[in-house]
């Protein structure tokens, strides 16, 4: 974890005005890291946490954090959650086979639509940042002070940023920084 915190900026929860929301929100905000990133490129790894609402069904919560367990899991354990999201159980851990990621995104999408939701649109920003392996979610915790949501503490490694992602957050903004 050294490693991560001497190389790494760590991303608190963000707040889009709603005059703001739709479409472009988030790019804003990604667009910011971007010109962050580009001023001071000696950072590799963004970390933070990124939240299941609480007001989702729990059926949506647990087919949420079991897919990206599976999909998203990280390569050492980094962190424990104080307060830890219960293992996914195995029946639904058996909606996801684990083979094809567009497969059980398929499927999550599904499963979630039943419920009458989505993915969270953090958690879709950061699974389609990176190539496979530049994304973690190191740990899923119960936030009881954040409105109930469920947390998950996601670990970017920058160099697996995807070269459109990389050019249209980080490089977009080399040709403008001054000296």
């Amino acid at each position: 974890m050294a490693q991560v915190m001497q190389h790494g900026i760590e991303l608190g929860r963000s707040f889009i005005q709603p005059r703001y929301w739709g479409r472009r929100g988030l790019d804003y905000l990604w667009s910011g890291i971007g010109a962050y990133l580009a001023r001071y490129p000696q950072y590799r790894y963004l970390f933070g946490p990124v939240s299941i609402s609480g007001g989702l069904p729990a059926d949506a919560r647990d087919l949420l954090v079991a897919f990206y367990r599976l999909w998203f899991p990280p390569t050492h354990p980094l962190a424990i959650s104080r307060q830890p999201y219960p293992a996914s159980l195995p029946d639904v851990l058996a909606q996801f086979e684990g083979k094809s990621y567009n497969d059980d995104l398929t499927r999550l999408k599904s499963l979630l639509g039943n419920l009458g939701c989505g993915i969270p649109p953090l958690y879709k920003q950061y699974s389609e940042l990176c190539d496979p392996g530049g994304v973690q979610f190191i740990d899923f915790g119960n936030d009881p002070a954040f409105s109930n949501c469920v947390d998950g503490l996601v670990l970017v490694d920058l160099t697996y940023l995807k070269a459109n992602r990389y050019q249209r957050y980080i490089g977009a903004h080399l040709g403008f920084q001054a000296g």
